[in-house]
């Protein structure tokens, strides 16, 4: 890499040295355009030498350093190109003494500080981008309004600047730019309202998105009647969405998500033809949806209503809207039945959402939860997410046969759904998340899921499922979140399950709690390096804990608490420098509790209802009486006392017995 990088700061110095050569020969260089040549190093400060230059552009390259002071000697440069670098350092003064330059872009590099004041002096500038460089400061002054009187385009998004709208740091002037087209400068730290008038006839784009502005949105706005974009999305504008922004007939483009807009929505709105995207989740908008609203908006692509308290019925009329991508209706107050042709016409839409409603099946189903059928024309569909309404049926085959192979996400939690899982799911994959929790599916777990071998996440919690975990399912090496609790599993997690189990090396979070799950731990189960939380609690599990749990080594949450373990706790748990959470209560554990690590962070909680424990007062177990004297295991008391009275008082063949139940016990937890 580095021979690398000096070949290209080499051959970049090279051509440099070329054209200035040129240039001092009286073949004048005009133009020097090296963008996306993978140049490294700093910029060269003899390219003042091109003095004839007017062109120059050297963007999305790697130089580095700051801007040299010398590019503003270059008097005749028009367009000045040096974005997707990582320059450091200020905005050199100098570039304000560029007076014919038309066009500045320094977006995305790394530079920081103050924009010089000479930069808004430069009469000429028509196009000025100092976008994603985040470390940018400060306020904008009154130049850019009264010495840019050219201007079209401007982008200050993703830095630090500071200010109220429309007085205080950026002035009220800043709103009576007569040519500016383009207008961004969300991202940024500005507070205040939102000017109520604003003299920008030509304005097209204008984005105030993510600062702190405040107030409401002025009617005014309905105004720009030229404007094909709006975003004021994540700000803090509350009150209503004015219904002069009805009268914006040109616009495309309406964001004012995650705000605390409240009432109903303008029907206007809703009739503005060439809209194609409506962002106005997450505020606490209400009312009912037009009837007409899949005719009104034929350019619909994008509607994003979610986190709202929307009511009524979904609109039939959806489904004519053919052009619709993204369709996100969840967490509102939609009541009534899904559409069963919702999706007949919909052949380009990509994400359906619409969960957490008060949704139901259309009675005509039968019990079928028939509406899915209506997307098996939906190639393009990765996501679906229906969680949290009252379907109360069954998944029908054909409707998951005939789905797309495209899906990525299918989140179908408390629905009512019944019946058992069906295998179909196995085809699909390119599957990455199936949520299936809180249902009343019944029967095992089909092994087909483990043809999903894309799936990262697995979450069927809360259910009637009965039989083993498959193994098939240890074969999904890309699974990193694995939830089984709260049904009714049975079988032993040894066996064949634990020589496979070490396939899911990318498993983060595992929870087969409350299941009937019983045996020993097997000590396989440490090859899950990333594991952070294991969940095994309320099943029938015992023998000891395996030492071995050291070796897992990102492990913060362990919860194995009400099983039937025995034996000591591992010494070896004291080097889990990460765990936080450990409950190993309600067991048979025996011994001293041990000391250091993250064992002088928990409390008695972790260790309650185990009698044969010892250890400090605040565990609130009995006080151990030889520090290091060897303990026998609470089971092995047990049965010793199961088999030495009876043959104490003579029953021989009782005790035979149980000393043979012991050895088995034994070999069983050892092995």
């Amino acid at each position: 890499m580095k021979s690398n990088t000096c070949c290209n700061l080499e051959i970049f110095q090279l051509l440099l040295a070329c054209a200035i050569g040129s240039n001092k020969k009286h073949q004048r260089v005009t133009s020097l355009v090296l963008k996306s040549f993978g140049f490294r190093g700093s910029i060269a400060t003899d390219i003042w030498e091109l003095s004839f230059l007017n062109f120059l552009d050297i963007g999305s390259n790697s130089f580095h350093g700051q801007i040299p002071d010398e590019i503003g000697r270059l008097r005749r440069l028009k367009y000045l190109y040096l974005q997707m670098n990582n320059l450091t350092g200020q905005i050199p003064q100098s570039l304000g003494f560029l007076t014919r330059l038309q066009v500045l872009h320094l977006s995305e590099n790394r530079l920081l500080g103050n924009v010089p004041l000479s930069i808004f002096s430069a009469s000429s500038l028509k196009d000025i981008d100092l976008s994603r460089n985040y470390e940018l400061t400060g306020s904008l002054s009154n130049e850019i309004c009264t010495n840019l009187p050219v201007l079209e385009y401007i982008s200050l998004q993703d830095n630090q600047y500071v200010g109220e709208l429309p007085k205080g740091n950026l002035p009220r002037d800043m709103w009576n730019m007569s040519k500016v087209q383009e207008l961004f400068i969300g991202r940024n730290n500005f507070t205040g309202d939102i000017p109520s008038e604003m003299n920008l006839p030509a304005i097209r784009k204008l984005s105030l998105r993510r600062n702190e502005l405040v107030g409401i949105l002025p009617p005014s706005l309905g105004n720009l009647s030229t404007l094909v974009m709006i975003d004021i999305g994540e700000n803090k504008i509350h009150g209503n969405i004015p219904p002069q922004l009805g009268h914006l007939s040109s616009l495309e483009g309406l964001y004012f998500g995650s705000n605390a807009l409240s009432g109903e929505v303008p029907v206007r709105i809703f009739n503005i033809s060439s809209l194609k995207v409506i962002a106005l989740a997450a505020n606490t908008l209400s009312g009912k949806l037009p009837s007409n609203l899949g005719y009104s908006l034929p350019n619909l692509e994008g509607l994003y209503l979610g986190i709202n308290n929307f009511s009524g019925k979904l609109p039939s009329s959806i489904s004519n809207a053919t052009k619709v991508k993204f369709l996100d209706l969840g967490r509102n107050m939609f009541s009534g039945n899904v559409p069963i042709d919702l999706g007949i016409n919909l052949r380009q839409i990509q994400s359906i959402n619409f969960q957490r409603n008060m949704l139901t099946n259309d009675p005509s189903s039968t019990g079928k939860i028939s509406f899915l059928n209506s997307f098996s024309h939906c190639k393009y569909l990765k996501f679906l997410m229906t969680g949290d309404n009252q379907f109360n049926g069954i998944l029908l085959k054909s409707s998951l046969t005939n789905m797309s192979l495209s899906l990525e996400r299918f989140i179908a939690f408390y629905c009512g759904i019944r019946g058992e899982i069906p295998v179909e799911i196995g085809n699909w994959t390119n599957m990455s998340w199936l949520t299936l929790g809180t249902n009343e599916f019944i029967g095992s777990i089909p092994q087909e899921l483990g043809n999903l071998k894309k799936l990262q996440t697995l979450r069927l919690y809360e259910n009637k499922l009965d039989g083993i975990i498959p193994e098939r399912l240890c074969e999904i090496k890309e699974l990193y979140y694995f939830d089984l609790r709260r049904n009714q599993i049975t079988g032993q997690l040894t066996g064949p399950l634990a020589s496979e189990i070490g396939n899911m090396g990318g498993l983060s979070e595992l929870y087969l709690s409350r299941n009937e799950l019983f045996g020993s731990i097997p000590s396989t189960i440490v090859q899950l390096q990333k594991l952070v939380i294991l969940a095994l609690d309320m099943n029938r599990l015992d023998c000891a804990i395996p030492k071995s749990f050291e070796k897992m080594v990102s492990l913060e949450y362990l919860d194995l608490s009400q099983n039937n373990l025995t034996d000591r706790i591992p010494e070896s748990l004291t080097k889990l420098e990460h765990l936080n959470y450990l409950n190993v209560s309600y067991n048979e554990l025996s011994g001293e509790i041990p000391d250091g690590g993250p064992f002088g962070n928990f409390t008695a909680e972790s260790f309650i209802g185990n009698a044969e424990l010892c250890g400090p007062s605040r565990f609130q177990v009995k006080v151990c009486e030889i520090k290091n004297n060897v303990r026998r295991g609470n089971r092995k008391k047990t049965v010793l006392k199961f088999v030495l009275g009876p043959v104490a008082a003579g029953g021989l063949v009782i005790g035979v017995l149980g000393m043979i139940w012991l050895l088995n016990y034994r070999k069983r937890c050892s092995s």
